[in-house]
């Protein structure tokens, strides 16, 4: 995907990070996934422009978890975690039904815990 930053620096540095993970993701034989910023925010915020606030809010509102601090990098990790959480539901088969974000994040925990 083409990338586009406000600085030279900042490119390159974000191109090795990405390098590093999708190399690091690859030597542990898992599968390495990458969304745009745009599919996440619609994902997450219902509208692929959402300000930083409102994935916040929303991730806060679909985790259930009123007591979450505000913070960039956790709620960014959490829009990612709950972006590729629907997009390997919706991949799951055609055959099946497609499910909400709400149904899909509620049956990921549901697993979850019943692995623990």
């Amino acid at each position: 995907k083409v990338f586009f930053a406000k600085s030279v620096v900042s490119a390159l540095k974000l191109g090795q990070a990405q390098a590093a993970a999708v190399l690091a993701g690859r030597a542990s034989l898992l599968g390495v996934v990458a969304y745009s910023p745009t599919e996440v925010k619609k994902v997450v915020g219902g509208y692929g422009q959402a300000g930083k606030d409102q994935v916040f809010y929303m991730v806060k509102l679909l985790l259930s978890e009123p007591d979450l601090q505000e913070g960039a990098d956790a709620s960014d990790a959490l829009a990612l975690a709950i972006c590729n959480i629907y997009a390997s539901r919706l991949q799951l088969g055609s055959k099946k039904k497609k499910q909400s974000l709400s149904q899909a994040l509620s049956h990921a925990v549901q697993g979850k815990v019943a692995k623990s």
